[in-house]
């Protein structure tokens, strides 16, 4: 696995260097799917949040590009994504780090669930506004599951805002792109925490070959981390 000097993976870069634009997200994917060295899932929350619920990609400025990626000022001004926030909400559930996953919620609460908080723009040196992703009842659903025993409560919920994964994987079969491990955090933790008959179906439904096709493809590719494509291929796989 590419690392750099803290041990958090990230994108090996033309000069050798590792640049941490994606090290949350990836580190917590990672985490998700076996043990890392010297990380944690608490050492994650202590590490990269950096206010009330509210993260950045890289706790350390020099391992981005001028710094973007360990910015934050307040839940609407940072540069958290929808797949980023995915990959971390999908390790917090895996790793029952409940108060993790309430202080997120209340931070998305503030944007009224609909919004992420990256209100800049990739890399930038000045600071250049952009309109944040939209979080939608994916996001949601994957925090409502990362409550124990608790989360059974919001199970009819669960049931309705699944129809979003179920239509993620269905519309993916006809798209090219190989940008697919978010969609596959989010059908793993609603398989694994909480399951309902919508998630039930979206496993007969998810083109797991296509799929893991396209895992070669974005890992194995310029991102140069085969590792992480055996280990989220062989979970994908498993059922």
């Amino acid at each position: 696995m590419i690392v750099d000097k803290y041990g958090v993976i990230g994108q090996i870069q033309d000069d050798g260097s590792v640049e941490g634009g994606d090290s949350i997200n990836w580190l917590s994917h990672w985490l998700y799917l076996e043990e890392v060295p010297n990380w944690s899932a608490e050492k994650v929350v202590e590490k990269f949040e950096v206010g009330f619920g509210g993260y950045v990609r890289h706790f350390d400025p020099a391992q981005t590009y001028y710094g973007f990626g360990a910015y934050y000022k307040n839940p609407y001004n940072g540069v958290m994504s929808r797949d980023q926030l995915t990959g971390l909400i999908g390790m917090l559930v895996k790793h029952k780090q409940h108060g993790a996953i309430a202080r997120i919620m209340l931070h998305n609460l503030s944007r009224l669930f609909l919004f992420a908080y990256n209100t800049r723009t990739n890399g930038k040196e000045a600071i250049d506004w952009k309109l944040p992703d939209f979080t939608g009842p994916d996001i949601l659903a994957m925090q409502l599951r990362g409550f124990g025993k608790a989360s059974w409560l919001a199970w009819p919920l669960l049931c309705i805002l699944d129809l979003q994964n179920l239509a993620g994987v269905v519309l993916d079969r006809f798209q090219e792109d190989d940008d697919v491990i978010s969609m596959v955090m989010k059908y793993q933790v609603s398989r694994e925490f909480v399951p309902t008959p919508t998630s039930w179906l979206t496993s007969k439904l998810i083109d797991k070959k296509q799929v893991t096709e396209k895992l070669k493809s974005y890992w194995t590719g310029w991102r140069q981390q085969p590792r992480m494509y055996e280990l989220m291929a062989a979970h994908l796989n498993k059922e």
